[in-house]
């Protein structure tokens, strides 16, 4: 397991992060210092470092994940060291999940779950609703297609059907 260590970087005095194999899902209220812990991490993986400043009152401040160390100062940010990443690329933008571009708060969350659902793997199995429909046969009497591999597309159809009921 590795970790991720955050010292005087905007709202965070310091923090050990541990990180799990698999997606990481970071919560916390606002101004919390959630953004500015995905904005160092991108910064250590070769990113820019938007936003990124030490704690009031600190000289400098620093983030380190393995031998990754990016240190910042008033006037810049410097990254010295390496990480090795094995690369889940294609499957999820993980600006998507900080902030989708969607104003409608209720819009957003569901864009984020859905590209968190994509992330695992699963796939819609229409086979969960027919208990809720009374069966396979009713299901197939709502037109929900069962060949919609997206399982928020397909649970909304059904939903969309039994409510047309």
């Amino acid at each position: 397991m590795n970790e991720l260590v955050i010292k005087d970087i905007g709202p965070i005095a310091d923090i050990v992060i541990e990180l799990a194999p698999g997606v990481n899902v970071l919560r916390g209220y606002n101004g919390s210092g959630k953004s500015t812990v995905l904005n160092g991490v991108s910064r250590l993986l070769g990113g820019t470092a938007n936003g990124l400043s030490t704690r009031d009152g600190e000289k400098r401040g620093e983030i380190s994940l393995g031998s990754a160390v990016l240190t910042v100062t008033k006037s810049r940010a410097t990254v010295r060291g390496e990480i090795e990443v094995a690369s889940i690329e294609g499957r999820l933008d993980i600006g998507q999940l900080v902030d989708p571009g969607i104003a409608d708060a209720e819009k957003a969350d569901a864009k984020r779950i859905k590209a968190l659902i994509s992330l695992s793997g699963v796939k819609a199995n229409p086979s969960v609703f027919f208990d809720a429909v009374g069966g396979a046969d009713e299901y197939a009497a709502l037109g929900a297609d069962e060949s919609t591999a997206d399982i928020l597309l397909l649970g909304a159809r059904v939903k969309r059907a039994l409510e047309a009921k």
